[in-house]
């Protein structure tokens, strides 16, 4: 979605009264992509939830942005709940190292491109990755990712087709790889 139609999807919701609660699971992704700033896709919300494991790296957590009174009430219901983590220094730490490394997100977009560009010349039929996912459409996705897995490519199926993720933990190196693994 583009930040126009993030402003007409607010403005509708705006007029009828909604509050509006964004899982921007997938933000810094989306953002890095249409070379924004995370907050041109979030303005008008009321809540945001972002993951920090989801692209940036972190092992694991999230952030809930608001306003200090629905901030409140969030840790409220938490608590209610039984929510918490007790010693979440240590991932917290984590955290901040993801929220750091923003700028390379851009290199996982790369990778994407260099990874469907491969495919496509190994005769794929590869969708234009927008982030960092690459789908491919074959005629048997459940065996296509199982004959992947015979030579170490990890793949999953999704709506019918094969992705692949590049993140953090995956090279220009790796995807060459990939490519020259799928060439033999």
């Amino acid at each position: 979605m583009n930040p126009t139609e993030w402003t007409k999807l607010v403005d509708a919701a705006r007029s009828r009264g909604l509050k509006i609660h964004l899982d921007g699971a997938r933000l810094w992704n989306a953002a890095a992509a249409l070379d924004v700033s995370p907050t041109e896709l979030t303005s008008g919300a009321d809540t945001v939830q972002v993951c920090l494991s989801k692209g940036l790296g972190a092992p694991v957590g999230s952030i809930l942005a608001a306003s200090p009174e629905l901030i409140t009430e969030a840790r409220r219901i938490r608590k209610m709940l039984g929510g918490g983590v007790r010693q979440g220094g240590v991932l917290a730490a984590a955290g901040i190292v993801a929220l750091r490394s923003q700028a390379r997100l851009s290199d996982d977009h790369d990778n994407a491109q260099r990874l469907a560009s491969g495919l496509r010349e190994r005769g794929w039929a590869v969708d234009e990755p927008a982030t960092n996912i690459v789908l491919a459409a074959t005629a048997d996705p459940s065996a296509t990712v199982a004959q992947l897995a015979a030579v170490d490519v990890g793949a999953v199926t999704v709506a019918g087709k094969v992705r692949f993720v590049t993140h953090r933990d995956v090279s220009t190196a790796d995807i060459d790889e990939v490519l020259s693994r799928l060439a033999a």
